[in-house]
């Protein structure tokens, strides 16, 4: 394919995008071999993509199938899921984004999905609402000069039910003689962030870049600041971190208010006048943990950038979580034990017993968990025998006869954040002005 055919094909797919959905896809995009100077998308390695359910697929859809859309068969292609992500490092060395999008077959015309192409940070590309049924829409977008490239599939605003969707036929075409090659990368979010969360009391969105070290990383959070935060500025709190469990990594942020006390902060008036801390919840991308350095650096470096922003008392920062943030409220404690007071994981699993007591000796510890959890009951249970044969200050909670999911008759307890409260870093007097207040009800 020469170069005239090259721009008269990206001519098309750009002016014509309405038409070019109603007609057949060329064979171009629908043969076992790429374009002479082309790259099939799903020749890279998609393992750093992220997506809302399900793992993305090189050259099948998000179910494993062949891909098919409104009866267009593709052999090559990626299958993902709304809310999903790829970021593709290129560094100058393409020229064209070229392929077509749509939803799934599998779905039986059910779902419905916006494509969007950004180019260092800009929006080049933005789909219509594409439904399960509709025929496939060529998409094309020139990259001369682009360092990165990130796709993303959104939910069209209605929920992610049945949300497969398809970049079919997607190739990169090359510059000729480049010297780097287009690369995934961890997926780096590149839609605005939200403005930094308000110095007035309520719980806002937030988004904070780490930028070393490791690979940057754009995260989000939540921040909860007390009803009596702005009665006095000189007045410092001390500050809860909550990692929260596997079903509410992102990348929608209104999934970390679905447990815990962000989900209180939303819904219970009793818990907005009365909480007595800063309550900070950073959120996973769909595809990492609580235990993976790219969290735990980020973690630490944004609970940085809020105290360096809002008043919190640095002696008296704590970390909770749930299920997954359970075991990862260990794993921050356990990497930096020096920044925190205490930590209270709520049924988390056994995370390396054997040196638990060595490194939290000075981080207070109050454990829950019910009594009837499988391995979070006897992964507790290891954790708390190795503090105490170790000689650390922990305290237990085993709510009997109960499963998975204590968390809910927890966190509401005003005795929960008053144990925290109360504890402090070692060797750190009271500071003048630290609030102390008691906590008041809260559901």
């Amino acid at each position: 394919m020469n170069r005239r055919a090259w721009i008269i094909l990206g001519m098309l797919l750009v002016l014509e995008p309405c038409r070019a959905q109603g007609q057949d896809v060329p064979l171009l995009f629908r043969q076992a071999n790429p374009p002479q100077g082309a790259i099939w998308l799903d020749s890279l390695d998609l393992s750093k993509a992220v997506q809302g359910w399900g793992q993305t697929q090189a050259g099948k859809s998000v179910e494993g199938k062949p891909i098919s859309i409104a009866g267009t068969k593709f052999i090559h292609g990626i299958g993902t899921h709304a809310l999903g992500g790829l970021t593709v490092q290129l560094d100058a060395c393409a020229e064209r984004f070229v392929g077509w999008v749509g939803v799934d077959d599998e779905t039986n015309k059910q779902g419905s999905v916006v494509f969007q192409v950004w180019l260092d940070g800009r929006k080049a590309y933005e789909s219509p609402v594409m439904r399960g049924g509709q025929k496939p829409l060529a998409a094309s977008v020139e990259l001369r000069g682009v360092r990165r490239m990130t796709l993303m599939v959104l939910d069209a605003g209605d929920g992610g039910e049945s949300d497969h969707a398809d970049w079919a036929g997607v190739f990169l075409r090359l510059l000729p003689g480049a010297k780097a090659r287009p690369q995934v990368v961890a997926f780096d979010d590149p839609t605005p962030p939200p403005p930094p969360p308000p110095q007035k009391p309520g719980q806002w969105p937030g988004a904070f870049r780490k930028t070393a070290p490791g690979e940057p990383f754009t995260g989000k959070y939540l921040l909860f600041l007390p009803s009596d935060y702005s009665f006095d500025p000189k007045r410092t709190w001390p500050m809860l971190v909550f990692l929260h469990g596997a079903g509410e990594r992102g990348p929608n942020l209104d999934m970390a208010k679905v447990h815990g006390p962000p989900m209180l902060a939303e819904r219970d008036e009793n818990f907005r006048k009365n909480c007595p801390m800063i309550v900070l919840t950073p959120q996973t991308p769909p595809d990492a943990d609580w235990q993976t350095p790219l969290m735990q650096e980020f973690t630490i470096a944004l609970i940085g950038e809020i105290c360096g922003k809002y008043r919190v008392d640095r002696d008296r920062i704590s970390v909770t979580g749930l299920s997954m943030g359970g075991t990862g409220t260990w794993a921050m404690a356990m990497k930096y034990p020096e920044r925190f007071a205490a930590i209270s994981p709520i049924c988390a699993r056994a995370l390396e017993p054997a040196t638990v007591a060595t490194k939290l000796k000075s981080v207070a510890v109050h454990t829950y968990v019910g009594s009837d959890d499988g391995d979070f009951t006897t992964g507790t249970a290891q954790m708390v025998q190795a503090l105490k044969a170790g000689g650390c200050k922990v305290e237990e909670t085993v709510v009997k006869g109960a499963g998975h999911g204590v968390w809910a008759d927890i966190y509401p307890q005003p005795s929960f954040y008053k144990w925290l409260i109360e504890q402090r870093r070692p060797g750190r007097p009271s500071v003048a002005g630290s609030t102390t207040r008691p906590a008041g009800r809260s559901g």
